[in-house]
């Protein structure tokens, strides 16, 4: 069975960032925030304010656990060469597309040396700085 976990970017008045996700409470529609670097400071949002990012269940070459809409650098097992592309759920699916051609999708089974640079929102450089 799959562990599932969120992490939340927040984009509001008094915060912004991504953030670990403590608690949902659909009933009362808020979410509790936890600062990654400050594990003591928590936030207490509406859940309107917050845009959800999914484990996809895996774990980089440095333990760091992969979520959604964060860029990976990784070695293709086809050509050996490293490439940067973004990780996206859609379709009831994690895909790893290319930053360069989002066209261009990779087969999360088939990349190795996979390392975390950042995520879309606290790194969007990431995005301008591909290959």
């Amino acid at each position: 069975m799959r562990n599932v976990r969120f992490r939340a970017f927040c984009q509001n008045s008094v915060i912004k960032g991504v953030f670990n996700v403590d608690m949902i409470d659909f009933q009362d529609n808020l979410i509790t925030l936890r600062h990654r670097d400050n594990t003591d400071d928590i936030e207490m949002v509406d859940l309107d304010v917050v845009k959800l990012l999914q484990y996809t269940g895996r774990k980089d070459e440095n333990g760091c656990e992969i979520y959604e809409s964060d860029v990976i650098e990784f070695l293709a097992k086809d050509d050996g060469e490293t490439y940067k592309a973004k990780i996206v759920f859609e379709n009831l699916a994690f895909r790893v597309l290319d930053i360069e051609d989002e066209g261009y999708e990779y087969d999360f089974d088939n990349l190795t040396d996979i390392e975390v640079v950042g995520n879309i929102y606290e790194n969007p450089e990431l995005l301008k700085d591909a290959k």
